[in-house]
């Protein structure tokens, strides 16, 4: 009788991974977000997981779950009543995401990580979460091809092995001459002739870790005064940038590194951002007071990520100092 009782309280959660394959899991109905992240760790067997975190998706747009809170806070409505009682099963999907990007991704210490973020990466161009010049773009699709179909073999692979789509975001595709990027990507894919998959991943990384919009969590809001472009807010591990969207392409207009910020604050719907420089106020309307408070926290996790991955790498300075000293006197 006790064991009927454990499988009423059960739910099933869904966690599509970064490779795109989906998770089944059964939870608890009273388990936090923290357990099930925690399964999806050691399904994986992710080490560096501080990286990582879990994530619904809204209108498009990512949103972390905070480690604590309890599922039923962040599942849909009528997800923990008794399926039992329901016509038909409420989904309840997060996504792992990566939360912290490391700067200088040589500093990623193992494999499954860097694996992670070149699963991620590579989806965001795509799906242009992370946007790029047309070159960049075809760098990043040639080294792909390496990691995903390695050496380059003319009479094997010939023109046609690959989908364009799975490579180009839909943007390039449409501003190019389709012809001519399947001349050119074989010829690129080339060139990286005896790179190991991981190897053609992590220089996957060190391209995209020189992008702008690398590392960055995307929100739309909406600027104070009426505007004829769209207003994106982006936060990234040094700091706050704001983005003017036109015809699709996002430009970097107001900059807020954390250490020029003298203060982020909300009052209701409305973020508002200071620079030490000039004190101006830069308001920016969210769409309610919840998103606001997301937005601050954001910005809060990733200034703490700044300064540990600083601290970090002043450490590891001493540390290689100390080592030359060493072997200097010997």
């Amino acid at each position: 009788m006790k064991r009927g009782k454990v499988e009423e309280v059960q739910r099933k959660v869904g966690v599509v991974l970064l490779n795109g394959q989906k998770l089944e899991l059964s939870c608890d109905i009273k388990a936090v977000c923290k357990d099930v992240l925690d399964m999806v760790v050691a399904h994986i067997g992710l080490v560096e997981h501080n990286l990582f975190g879990l994530a619904y998706l809204r209108d498009d747009e990512f949103f972390f779950v905070e480690p604590d809170a309890k599922l039923t806070k962040v599942a849909p409505e009528g997800w923990k009543e008794d399926p039992k009682k329901k016509k038909s099963d409420v989904p309840f999907n997060l996504f792992l995401r990566i939360k912290f990007f490391i700067d200088d991704v040589n500093l990623i210490q193992h494999a499954m990580t860097k694996h992670q973020y070149y699963l991620q990466l590579r989806k965001d161009i795509l799906e242009e979460r992370m946007r790029c010049d047309t070159e960049s773009v075809m760098l990043l699709a040639s080294l792909a091809l390496q990691a995903e179909f390695i050496d380059y073999q003319p009479e094997l692979h010939g023109k046609t092995y690959f989908r364009l789509e799975d490579y180009l975001p839909v943007s390039v595709l449409d501003r190019v001459d389709q012809t001519t990027i399947k001349e050119e990507l074989p010829k690129l894919h080339s060139n990286y002739y005896g790179a190991s998959e991981s190897e053609a991943e992590f220089e996957f990384l060190k391209v995209s870790q020189r992008l702008t919009e690398y590392g960055v969590h995307f929100h739309r809001v909406l600027p104070e005064k009426r505007s004829q472009t769209g207003i994106m807010l982006g936060v990234y591990s040094k700091g706050v940038l704001i983005f003017e969207v036109l015809n699709g392409n996002r430009t970097p207009v107001l900059r807020f590194p954390w250490r020029e910020t003298k203060k982020i604050s909300f009052i209701k719907k409305k973020i508002c951002l200071q620079n030490t420089s000039d004190e101006i106020k830069h308001l920016f309307q969210t769409d309610s007071n919840k998103t606001c408070q997301y937005l601050l926290q954001l910005c809060s996790y990733q200034h703490k990520f700044h300064l540990q991955m600083k601290a970090r790498q002043n450490n590891q300075e001493l540390q290689d100092l100390g080592m030359r000293e060493a072997n200097s006197h010997t």
